[in-house]
């Protein structure tokens, strides 16, 4: 059926007023949009910088060294009942006792060993999430006081493995949260985290 002529001359009317108005929204936003500010932190070369990790690191590795020792003095006191099984004037019965001490410093030697690797990855762990958990802090902080609205981590340098498994290269590619930062838009404050949270560490804080 066909349109009266005054009803299609209201659907124009109409139309050109919203369309005048979605313009006018369309340019209204576009006047309230502003630039989002973004910082960038190079997480690998802070945490390989950062005073309290090196503290921590270097207090751990003393924990290592220690079940080590005792790991290694096992060791030789297992090497030295070999030896008496060997060279020792022994009696058959004297052999099979040293034989079962040795079975048990064994048994004992690989718990130890087994217990030290699991409170390494355990206290490793441990090292990295409190340390990250006080980075996000500086970071907040800072972000606050510089006026940033996003702070990223910046993995632009981690490469895409090259002649690896397919699983590996997607793998890579699907956990890249950056692909591009502009050096106009985006501003790297690593070295600022970095400043504050050694101050923040000399200072007992």
């Amino acid at each position: 059926m066909a349109l009266s002529s005054k009803a299609a001359k209201w659907l124009v009317a109409g139309g050109l007023t919203l369309g005048v108005a979605g313009a006018a929204g369309w340019g209204m936003s576009q006047r309230l949009a502003t630039p989002t500010s973004v910082a960038l932190v190079d997480i690998e070369r802070l945490f390989g910088s950062l005073d309290e990790m090196k503290a921590r690191q270097g207090k751990f590795q003393q924990q290592i060294d220690a079940y080590q020792a005792e790991i290694n003095g096992l060791t030789q006191e297992i090497d030295r009942l070999k030896d008496d099984v060997k060279t020792a004037n022994l009696s058959e019965s004297e052999k099979r006792a040293v034989l079962v001490e040795i079975y048990e410093k064994e048994a004992l030697r690989k718990a130890k060993a087994e217990t030290r690797e699991r409170l390494a990855d355990l206290e490793r762990g441990e090292i990295f999430r409190n340390t990250y958990e006080r980075a996000l802090a500086a970071i907040d902080t800072i972000a606050q006081q510089q006026g940033y609205d996003i702070v990223m981590l910046d993995d632009r340098k981690l490469p895409v493995p090259v002649n690896a498994p397919s699983r590996d290269i997607e793998g890579a590619i699907l956990n890249k949260r950056m692909l591009f930062a502009s050096g106009t838009n985006s501003v790297d404050i690593t070295a600022l985290v970095l400043s504050k949270m050694n101050n923040d560490f000399a200072a007992g804080n």
